[in-house]
């Protein structure tokens, strides 16, 4: 559920294990942003021996970037250089290669919990065009046709009943969200706000999705388009400053985040309420309501993976690997599983597991 990254930078693209969890409570954080004190509950930190690096393709760097219920973690490794290839491991299995298609590069976005991969592929030495595909273990991997008239366009996620989340740009500067059923084969696109820019963050098991679109003003806001007729919700209606969705739960509550990207607040929409969570960047929730992302601090000089669990009072950091402390975490599952990407002592990014959380 979070957009690939085909070039090695982002462009915003175990579980049955028993291991251990280990904190230490480091007290209350405080956090400046543009003259305002944020406070963050209570911060612990989980062992460093349980953020397990998956591996690699055998070039040097990747990501996970979703994970199933199952423990079947996706996303995206160099094999050499620059060139990424999307990968599948399960909780037993070896990182496994699952090949670009016709192209050179891909990457894995999302998957569901019937083991359906999405993503993208690329061409050449350059991610400006992109082609969505389908994976299963049946079918390996198979591209879809792009948007009727767009060149270019990404999955970004699949729900369980394999309705596909599809974002494209590259058409006369502007970019949009589509839905794409595989039954038909047919694109749905989704309507914005009026300024001529829509992304698709996540879609919940009943169709409904969330992403960000801007206004006539050119502001991005926080939206939602719902599973009938797909019309537009503006979650930041009337507010000032930027905001983006990124991901819903089983119950409806859309998290996100407003500002500037360096030093932004993670808040959630649920009812109509909008709250504020913490300082950070929230990529992730699960139908416990715990949330994963990265905070980012000291103005993007620090990026850590982090988790919240806004039900129990918990604000937790994930450690890196080794002596490294960047970290980002992109999708967390039902058991508490959650996976992202950590820098090692050589600072290369790889895609790693963290520490299963439980709550207290």
């Amino acid at each position: 559920m979070v957009p690939v990254v085909l070039d090695g930078e982002r462009r915003f693209g175990g579980a049955d294990e028993e291991v251990p969890v280990v904190g230490t409570t480091s007290g209350t954080r405080r956090v400046k942003r543009s003259g305002m004190v944020i406070a963050v509950a209570a911060v612990a930190i989980l062992c460093v021996a349980c953020t397990r690096d998956l591996g690699s393709l055998g070039g040097t760097y990747g990501s996970a970037t979703d994970i199933n219920d199952a423990g079947t973690v996706v996303g995206y490794s160099s094999v050499t250089g620059r060139t990424t290839h999307a990968f599948v491991k399960t909780t037993t299995g070896p990182l496994t290669d699952i090949g670009s298609g016709p192209r050179p590069r891909s990457g894995a976005s999302a998957i569901n919990n019937a083991g359906v991969v999405v993503g993208s592929t690329a061409e050449g030495a350059s991610t400006v065009v992109q082609h969505p595909f389908v994976w299963t273990a049946a079918t390996g991997l198979v591209e879809l046709a792009l948007p009727p008239g767009v060149p270019s366009a990404w999955a970004v996620d699949i729900n369980d009943a394999g309705t596909i989340v599809v974002n494209s740009g590259g058409h006369a500067g502007f970019y949009h969200a589509w839905l794409y059923d595989q039954a038909s084969a047919t694109y749905t696109p989704l309507p914005g706000l009026g300024g001529g820019y829509e992304q698709a963050a996540a879609i919940d098991a009943k169709g409904k999705v969330v992403g960000s679109a801007t206004t006539s003003g050119g502001v991005s806001h926080a939206v939602g388009w719902n599973q009938t007729a797909h019309a537009i919700t503006d979650f930041d209606a009337g507010l000032p400053g930027t905001s983006e969705a990124t991901a819903i739960s089983a119950n409806g509550t859309v998290i996100g985040w407003s500002g500037d990207y360096s030093a932004a607040v993670a808040y959630s929409w649920s009812g109509g309420v909008r709250t504020t969570i913490g300082q950070g960047l929230p990529a992730a929730i699960n139908d416990s309501g715990v949330i994963v992302g990265t905070q980012i601090l000291n103005a993007g000089a620090v990026r850590t993976a982090h988790l919240w669990d806004p039900a129990h009072g918990a604000s937790i950091d994930f450690t890196g690997l080794g002596t490294a402390t960047a970290s980002e975490a992109t999708a967390i599952n039902n058991h508490g599983v959650a996976v992202g990407d950590a820098k090692n002592g050589a600072s290369e990014d790889r895609p790693v597991v963290f520490d299963p959380y439980v709550a207290p």
